[in-house]
C-alpha cells in the first residue's frame, strides 16, 4: 500500500510541473506560505479579539458590582411588584395564513404536507419492500455477477476452499449469521435498484408542487442527465474494480495467502460505485451553477490548472485501491467532463450575453430622444359664444 502511494505521489508531483511548470514551483511555494501565514494571523488576531471581549465583559460586570448597580434589576421575591406586565394572548400569525392558503387550494398547510409526506414515505417503502423480495428470489445470480470479477483474479489463492463459482477461494463467510446478513443486504440493494423508480417519483412527486416552472425544466434536465452519468460511472468502477484489487493483491507474499470476509468486500465493493458515479456527476454540477448565474465561464478557464490538479489529487486521496491506476482511470474521465462542461458553460454564457444585447438594443434608451409628432390636427369649426 505504501508503494502504491508513493507511486501516486510522484504522478501527482509531475502532474504539478506539467501544469504550472518547474519555474513557476519556487514562486507558487512562496505564495502558499505567505498564505498560511496571513491566516495564522488573521485567526491569532480573532482569537485574541475574542479574549479581549471576554476580559472587558468580565471588568464591566466586577465594576458594576463594585458601584452597587446590580445588573439583575428584578424585585426580589417577597416584594410585589407595582407594574405588572399584562397578560398578552400569543396568536400564531400563520394560522390565518393557512386557513386562507387552503381556502383558495395555491398552498398547503404543515399538517397536509406532513400527511403527504407520509403517503409517500409509505409507497416508497412498500415498493422498497417489493423489490428486495425480488431481489431474494435472484440473490444467486446477483451474487455471482458480484463476486465473479474477483473469483476470475489468476494467480491468487485465498484459504477458502476453491469451489466452481470462485476457483481461488478468495472469498470467505466467518460467523454464523454471515451469510444470512451477506445475502440480506444483496437482496436490499437490489431492491433499491429495482424501485429506483417508483420511489424517485415519490420523491418528485413531493418536490413538484413548489417548484417553478423554471425551475421544474432545470429539474427534469439534471436528472436525465444524471443519472447516465452515475450509470456510466458505476459500469467503469465494475471495469475497474478487479484490476485494482489484482494490484493489490499482487503485493502478497508468496509465504501467506489472502481471504476476503463477504461483508468487506461487498462494502469496498459499494464505496468504488458511489465514488465513481457521484464524481461523475460533479462536472454536471458544475454546469448547474452556472446555469443559476454562480459559476462564470471566465472562472473556469482563469482556474483549470487548479482544478485538474484537484481532480488528481482527489483521485489519489478517495480511492479506496490506493493503487495508480484506479486513480487514472478516475482522475482522466473527469478531466474530459470536466473540458466538456467548460465548453458547455462557455457556449451558454454566449448565449446568455447575446440576447442581453438583444434585448438592451431592443429596449428604449433614456439618453436618447424619441421621435416627435408634429402633425396638425382639425380641432373643427369655431362654435358661438352667446353674449
Amino acid at each position: 500500500m505504501l508503494e502504491n502511494r508513493l507511486l501516486e505521489l510522484v504522478i501527482v508531483l509531475l502532474l504539478v510541473m506539467l501544469l504550472f511548470g518547474a519555474k513557476r514551483l519556487p514562486d507558487t511555494a512562496r505564495a502558499l506560505g505567505r498564505s498560511l501565514r496571513i491566516l495564522k494571523s488573521e485567526t491569532r488576531a480573532m482569537s485574541d479579539d475574542g479574549t479581549g471581549r471576554r476580559r472587558s465583559g468580565r471588568r464591566a460586570h466586577v465594576g458594576a458590582r463594585r458601584c452597587g448597580s446590580p445588573l439583575n434589576t428584578a424585585a426580589p421575591s417577597g416584594t410585589p411588584s407595582r407594574a405588572r406586565t399584562p397578560e398578552v394572548a400569543i396568536t400564531s400569525p400563520s394560522a390565518p395564513r393557512r386557513r386562507s392558503a387552503a381556502a383558495d387550494g395555491s398552498r398547503m398547510p404543515v399538517r397536509e404536507h406532513l400527511r403527504e409526506l407520509r403517503s409517500r414515505l409509505v409507497k416508497a417503502a412498500l415498493a422498497l419492500a417489493a423489490g428486495t423480495v425480488a431481489g431474494w428470489l435472484v440473490h444467486d445470480r446477483l451474487i455471482a455477477a458480484l463476486t465473479g470479477p474477483a473469483c476470475a483474479i489468476p494467480h491468487v489463492h485465498g484459504i477458502g476452499q476453491p469451489t466452481a463459482s470462485c476457483p481461488n477461494g478468495l472469498l470467505v463467510l466467518a460467523g454464523v449469521l454471515s451469510p444470512l446478513t451477506f445475502t440480506f443486504k444483496i437482496a436490499v440493494l437490489a431492491g433499491a435498484v429495482i424501485s429506483s423508480p417508483v420511489w424517485s417519483y415519490q420523491l418528485w412527486a413531493f418536490v413538484a408542487p413548489g417548484l417553478h416552472r423554471e425551475e421544474k425544466r432545470y429539474s427534469l434536465l439534471f436528472t436525465a442527465l444524471a443519472v447516465p452519468l452515475f450509470l456510466t460511472g458505476a459500469a467503469l468502477a465494475y471495469w475497474t474494480f478487479p484490476q485494482g484489487l489484482r494490484i493489490i493483491l499482487g503485493f502478497t507474499p508468496r509465504t501467506f495467502s489472502n481471504s476476503i470476509p463477504g461483508d468487506q468486500f461487498l462494502d469496498f465493493f459499494l464505496r468504488m460505485i458511489l465514488l465513481f458515479g457521484v464524481s461523475f456527476e460533479l462536472p454536471l454540477l458544475l454546469v448547474l451553477l452556472n446555469a443559476l448565474g454562480l459559476m462564470p465561464a471566465r472562472t473556469l478557464r482563469a482556474r483549470w490548472r487548479p482544478i485538474v490538479f484537484g481532480v488528481f489529487v482527489f483521485s489519489a486521496l478517495a480511492t479506496p485501491t490506493g493503487d495508480p491506476f484506479t486513480m487514472l482511470v478516475l482522475a482522466v474521465p473527469m478531466t474530459a467532463l470536466f473540458a466538456i462542461a467548460t465548453a458547455v458553460v462557455s457556449w451558454h454564457d454566449a448565449v446568455r450575453a447575446r440576447r442581453e444585447r438583444e434585448a438592451e438594443a431592443a429596449a428604449p434608451s433614456p439618453d436618447r430622444a424619441g421621435g416627435l409628432d408634429l402633425a396638425v390636427d382639425d380641432i373643427g369649426a369655431p362654435e358661438r359664444v352667446a353674449p
